[in-house]
């Protein structure tokens, strides 16, 4: 099974290449020649309320001519568990309130035609990890060149608890934003004098982070939520 959770049209060099992200459980996904990551890692069966992934999942990135008849570069992300995909293989948690929650996560291509995704993990493991795994399940922002050949850097982003990112956005001083939801209640990473630096107290929280334009720094975070359920889209 493959879903497809977002896709983006390239504006960086006016090539409109279209570029999408998504999860898989295909060992023979397609992917390309000199492609970041040609085999898939993930082993572990994974049930969300759609799909039943066989064989573990990995995200996805691929990227297709502007016709949508060439694909141009593709390949496999993850490591040995669950990632793309914001579940805890079918076990309940506030995270996954409406139907599809299992199933976001966001792609875009910033101004020197980088390709960055944002989406959920539960590897500790991830290449070029600038920060360390924290909780149950992280988000995970990911920059990859626009051949998808290389990875530029990896960033977890929680704490605790559950986290899952939904939306990324890049700034007009290049620096990202980020939003999602999170249970890690007591240590999710918020930054001082933020709108919100501790949690509402509900089922779940919303959070928006904005991190460097090279992933190196939180530079702000804050919780979005009150005593009910919240979580952030943009």
């Amino acid at each position: 099974n493959e879903t497809v959770h977002s896709l983006v049209i390239d504006q960086s060099n006016d090539s409109m290449n279209l570029f999408l992200l998504g999860a898989t459980a295909s060992t023979d996904f397609p992917t390309s020649p000199g492609a970041f990551k040609r085999n898939k890692s993930s082993g572990f069966t994974i049930n969300t309320e759609i799909y039943s992934f066989a064989g573990g999942v990995d995200v996805f990135v691929s990227k297709l001519d502007s016709s949508g008849s060439n694909l141009l570069g593709s390949t496999f992300y993850g490591g040995s568990d669950a990632d793309g995909i914001n579940d805890l293989n079918g076990t309940y948690d506030s995270l996954l309130f409406n139907y599809g929650d299992s199933h976001r996560g966001e792609i875009i291509i910033d101004d020197l035609g980088n390709c960055l995704i944002a989406t959920s993990t539960r590897n500790a493991n991830l290449p070029q990890s600038l920060n360390s795994y924290s909780g149950r399940q992280d988000g995970v922002i990911v920059s990859f060149d626009n051949q998808l050949q290389n990875v530029n850097w990896t960033r977890y982003l929680g704490g605790s608890g559950t986290d899952a990112i939904y939306s990324i956005k890049v700034l007009d001083n290049d620096n990202i934003a980020v939003g999602g939801g999170t249970t890690s209640y007591s240590d999710f990473p918020t930054t001082p004098n933020s709108i919100q630096p501790f949690s509402g107290g509900g089922i779940a929280d919303g959070f928006i982070s904005l991190l460097a334009a090279n992933g190196t720094a939180l530079l702000n975070s804050t919780f979005v939520g009150t005593s009910n359920y919240d979580q952030v889209f943009f």
